[in-house]
């Protein structure tokens, strides 16, 4: 039996773990090596249990006994420090060496920290692993003073996390408003808005400086780029990602910010394959989780022998992940030829503006009542002709149903 070799115990992992087997046995003897302590959870929960609005056990992405039943050897706390692809080898951190027939690059993104004076030391932190979950909520229990650098959905989902707790929040954030790449700036207003309301600060158009530390080296404040001085007791890093690919480099594979592969994940090396966000899937690279899902059925197919038809890069949706707070957008955000709806209740908070372009929808922000996203996102990706419903378009799928 041939031995498959997976990198990364994610979510990535978990989803083509469980597309290989979804048919019975899948043909290989699979390991999968992790450098965290645990098996792969559901980091998109992470929020919610930062905020202890859930249990640990709700993180599980396998039913208990999954992985001994279908025979997946996991080792976990342990990283491959190198990689020899010719010879078939991975060595992990404690000298151990797995041989391997084919291989599998999950090993997902890594915080970016920024390059600032006294970033490098203690009570700084990202917000990405089980880990630095249980590190902030112990901030947050004894009400600390926490700057937030970032204010993109991971940012904004640990702010809410932290204010929940008890933490005094501050965050900085470059953008106009919260959720810049995803929202206009009537969205973000009432975002932001609703940000305050749970007592946290925002910072706008603004970026952290410098990180001013006491004489024992702890953290003390945070020096803005227009000179101002905040008031902190730790920082936390949450403006944006790189793929980890260092290993891949190192073995010899190509790569331009992330691991080169196609659309069917196949690297340059015969047998190497990538997907999630360390890989650059003919040129692009992805960050939520219906793309990566995606790319591990396709590589599930490919792996078992199979023809897929190859990945395909296409706008996904993006939601915010926290309880309370009702946000989504699709598709193009503006376009000044297209003709924007927009609906606006400031007594409920809804807010909705619609991007229709040639009788077709082509973008769609919600703020406060998301229930008809996803049904406006397949209108964006169908390209449904809208002529027809376009006085009921604000009004959802309900409403066009009844007219037509």
């Amino acid at each position: 039996m041939k031995r498959l070799l997976i990198i990364g115990n994610g979510m990535a992992c978990a989803r083509l773990l469980q597309e290989l087997h979804a048919d019975g046995p899948c043909g290989f003897r699979i390991t999968v090596v992790g450098d965290e302590p645990v098996a792969a959870y559901n980091r998109i929960l992470l929020s919610r249990l930062l905020g202890r609005e859930i249990e640990p056990a709700a993180l599980a992405l396998f039913a208990p006994g999954w992985t001994e039943q279908h025979e997946v050897e996991m080792i976990t706390g342990q990283p491959v420090c190198s990689l020899d692809p010719a010879a078939g080898i991975a060595t992990l951190g404690d000298g151990k060496q797995l041989r391997f027939d084919k291989l599998v690059f999950a090993t997902g993104a890594q915080p970016v920290i920024p390059d600032i004076p006294g970033i490098i030391g203690p009570q700084v932190h990202t917000f990405r692993s089980w880990h630095d979950c249980d590190v902030l909520q112990q901030y947050g229990d004894a009400g600390r003073e926490i700057v937030i650098a970032g204010g993109g959905l991971l940012g904004i989902e640990a702010a809410c996390g932290l204010a929940a707790l008890g933490a005094k929040v501050t965050v900085v954030h470059s953008g106009a408003w919260p959720l810049n790449r995803q929202l206009d700036g009537t969205a973000g207003a009432l975002l932001a808005n609703a940000l305050r309301q749970r007592g946290i600060h925002l910072l706008l158009s603004q970026r952290c400086a410098q990180v001013q530390r006491d004489s024992d080296g702890n953290i003390s404040g945070v020096i803005l780029q227009d000179g101002r001085s905040l008031r902190a007791e730790a920082l936390v890093c949450a403006i944006g990602i790189r793929p980890c690919d260092q290993l891949a480099q190192q073995a010899g594979l190509a790569v331009d910010h992330g691991i080169c592969v196609n659309g069917w994940m196949q690297s340059a090396v015969e047998g190497i394959h990538a997907l999630g966000e360390c890989a650059r899937v003919s040129g692009e690279n992805v960050g939520l989780m219906e793309p990566v899902n995606q790319q591990a059925a396709i590589l599930a197919d490919v792996l078992q022998g199979r023809s897929p038809e190859p990945w395909q890069p296409a706008a996904t949706p993006t939601r915010l992940k926290v309880t309370g707070e009702e946000v989504f957008s699709a598709g193009i955000m503006t376009d000044p030829d297209a003709d924007e709806l927009v609906l606006n209740d400031p007594l409920s908070g809804a807010y909705r503006k619609l991007l229709v372009k040639e009788q077709r929808l082509i973008g769609a922000v919600l703020y406060g009542d998301t229930r008809d996203g996803n049904w406006y996102h397949n209108m964006i990706m169908e390209q449904t002709p809208v002529q027809g419903v376009r006085q009921q378009l604000l009004f959802g799928q309900v409403a066009c149903e009844s007219a037509a």
